[in-house]
């Protein structure tokens, strides 16, 4: 599988984002700092903040230009089809312009994936990676894109030379879809360290950082447990960062159950801004509901999980993504059914026991070590032989 290529190959990246920070901007900012020459193409989906599709250029890691054009959102559908067509249309120009050949193209999705498969057909691109940085096996309500979809996931996972999972479990999906065997690399999401130590004083805080868009992240039970844990330690706050459809929902949650002077909405915050705020915190809420056709119950974890550890946090968690075994093994958070008591109970164990917080703070950092990003990703290029 593996042949020797070039140190610093070509490269394009292309995805859909939400307003968050995610994987594929992780492999951005590696290649950034790699000082790769790469093509970085994001599309927002309908309900993001940014109404722009845009392609950065970079050079030895430095941006060159930015290409940006307005997201179509009257039709979803219509919107993929133009967001492949900018794909093609901005690869092939910065190609000729700059007179190069990209040697790699990753694909965040089926649909990105397929414009680089498109690609390498006209001979702009060597090869492609479908980078399967979440997977669901019922992505949309709507049926028919949801045949689309799942139809246009078996054409490319059959067709790329390499297919990068986030767990085991979508390794096997993967082969059982058509991947090559030889071609699947597991390829768990990680973050860099923010801390080398732990920050040893309780604060009683608790935070959420992540996507608002719908219940099966878990906020609710977070709020559901809020009274029974008040009562316990009166002064313990809960913040909430990121916005999203289900937001309002949270809110009259918080009004119902009087909850106010214990929990704050921060709203969307910028990447750097919540890497910052994370370490003034005790505990990082990860409590997805138990929702099979949930891409996070097929995901070795959600990064920001990654990230709470790479801050010092210990993890409050359930029994849905696999990672959750290892936050337990490692001592590293609390892993609970999805049940308002039994998570309030163990963050009331956790958070009232000083000692054991920080034994838990100290852990989370010891197992972020094992998933830095930089190395997590250096890894998966060696493998294919970019080294």
């Amino acid at each position: 599988m593996k042949q020797k290529r070039s140190k610093y190959p070509l490269m394009v990246v292309a995805t859909h984002v939400t307003d968050n920070f995610g994987p594929p901007h992780a492999i951005a900012e590696f290649l950034g700092k790699n000082r790769n020459t790469f093509l970085f193409i994001t599309h927002p989906f309908a309900y993001s903040s940014d109404k722009y599709s845009r392609a950065k250029f970079f050079s030895g890691g430095i941006q060159i230009s930015e290409e940006k054009t307005i997201s179509f959102r009257s039709s979803e559908i219509l919107g993929y089809v133009l967001n492949l067509l900018n794909n093609l249309r901005s690869v092939i120009s910065i190609s000729k312009k700059n007179k190069l050949k990209f040697e790699l193209f990753i694909g965040a999705d089926p649909l990105n994936t397929l414009s680089g498969i498109i690609l390498r057909k006209l001979g702009v691109v060597d090869e492609v990676i479908f980078y399967v940085s979440d997977y669901s096996p019922q992505r949309y309500e709507n049926p028919v894109l949801n045949l689309i979809y799942q139809s246009l996931l078996k054409f490319v996972v059959g067709r790329s030379d390499f297919v990068w999972s986030p767990s085991q479990k979508v390794n096997e999906i993967m082969e059982k879809l058509g991947a090559r065997k030889e071609g699947i690399m597991f390829v768990p999401h990680g973050a860099n360290l923010f801390l080398t130590e732990p920050k040893c004083k309780r604060t009683f805080r608790i935070v959420y950082a992540g996507s608002l868009m719908g219940k099966n992240f878990g906020v609710q039970l977070i709020l559901e447990a809020m009274p029974r844990l008040i009562k316990k330690m009166p002064k313990v706050m809960f913040y909430i960062i990121g916005k999203g459809a289900y937001e309002n929902h949270l809110q009259k949650l918080v009004e119902e159950k009087r909850l106010a002077k214990n929990v704050k909405f921060l709203g969307w915050l910028p990447h750097e801004k919540v890497l910052e705020f994370l370490p003034e915190c005790d505990v990082g809420i990860a409590t997805y509901m138990p929702i099979e056709r949930h891409h996070n119950w097929y995901a070795d974890s959600g990064i920001k999980m990654k990230e709470y550890l790479a801050c010092g946090l210990p993890v409050a968690t359930t029994k849905v993504a696999s990672f959750s075994r290892v936050i337990m093994e490692k001592k590293a958070g609390v892993v609970v059914d999805y049940d308002p008591e039994k998570l309030s109970d163990a963050l009331g164990e956790l958070l009232s026991d000083e000692v054991k917080l920080i034994a838990y703070k100290k852990n989370a950092l010891l197992l972020a070590r094992e998933y830095e990003w930089d190395k997590i990703a250096k890894k998966a290029f060696e493998e294919i032989g970019y080294s």
